[in-house]
């Protein structure tokens, strides 16, 4: 029995900076720095959002229930990392000390934070409990709230 289409083995390029071809060997590290910024600088732009104390309150999101999860800093960047949306191959360049996971269905909030340096996390601390507290920096948390509160016929 044969396939269609035809299955082929994929051969990755021989040259592993196959996307700076055509640049002079000059060009070639002026280049590769254009783009790591930018893949460093868009990083940082995702998680911008989160770098200041969250200031608008959603009614009606109050009174979750709140647990804390201390774990190792590798595993915050695998857990916030997923719940903010950034691509797994940029999670290595960029530090994540914390999240919050809310979850209208059992009315919980999850907050995650690093094992490091815990004596100095006590404003990301205040941060992520304002989060739980329905305190968010755009209009993110009123849209789920909204639309969970349309699905839920309330």
């Amino acid at each position: 029995m044969s396939m269609w289409p035809p299955m082929q083995a994929h051969k990755p390029p021989d040259n592993k900076f196959w996307y700076l071809e055509g640049f002079k060997d000059g060009q070639k590290a002026l280049a590769k720095k254009v783009i790591f910024a930018t893949v460093a600088i868009s990083a940082l732009l995702l998680i911008s959002g989160c770098m200041s104390m969250p200031d608008v309150k959603v009614v009606g999101v109050d009174n979750l229930k709140v647990t804390e999860h201390i774990v190792s800093s590798q595993e915050v960047t695998k857990i916030c990392g997923k719940k903010l949306g950034i691509p797994i191959l940029m999670r290595w360049m960029i530090k994540i000390w914390g999240c919050a996971e809310i979850e209208l269905d059992t009315w919980t909030c999850d907050i995650y934070y690093s094992e490091e340096n815990l004596e100095d996390q006590t404003d990301l601390l205040e941060h992520e409990r304002l989060h739980c507290q329905g305190y968010w920096h755009d209009d993110g948390l009123q849209l789920y709230y909204d639309e969970w509160r349309k699905s839920n016929g309330k």
